[in-house]
């Protein structure tokens, strides 16, 4: 049985494949996890959302590569001479937590990178109106577990 051409335009424009089978946690629950909790916060917030859309095995070499670089840069802040002349300008121009705000910055650079990377899956969750979960539980968690993660390795490398 011969299909009409403007059937065609009936049909989905994306495939089953394309929508995500549970949404990602909101960008806000993302950034807050970020700003509050640091790198390795943003790092595994990414790595969740990478969980629940099923991309995990796709986003862990990059999110384990940024995890050591996180762990390179901040043995280098702590340790390397020029680590050491970035910490003291941030202290000059930026005050006493001028450290802490590099560690920020670096966190929501690491925020922008899941972002990115998951983009597509956002935008799609919010095409579809699927219900996003409650980010307060896993973001707090995250928060304290950067800070955990963070005091342990300024721990190991004093």
């Amino acid at each position: 049985m011969p299909t009409d051409p403007s059937s065609d335009l009936l049909q989905p424009s994306l495939g089953e494949q394309a929508a995500p089978r549970r949404s990602p946690y909101s960008t806000q629950a993302h950034f807050l996890s970020a700003f509050f909790g640091g790198p390795f916060a943003a790092l595994a917030m990414s790595g969740i959302n990478a969980a629940r859309l099923d991309r995990l095995r796709r986003d862990a070499w990059w999110i384990g590569l940024l995890a050591l670089g996180c762990v390179a840069f901040e043995f280098w802040l702590r340790r390397g001479a020029g680590g050491g002349a970035l910490v003291a300008w941030a202290v000059e121009h930026l005050g006493a937590r001028g450290a802490e705000y590099l560690r920020r910055a670096l966190a929501l650079a690491l925020f922008a990178v899941g972002l990115m990377v998951h983009r597509r899956e956002q935008k799609l969750t919010d095409l579809m109106g699927l219900a996003r979960p409650s980010g307060w539980i896993v973001g707090i968690a995250l928060i304290l577990g950067g800070w955990l993660f963070a005091a342990l390795l300024a721990r190991a490398l004093s």
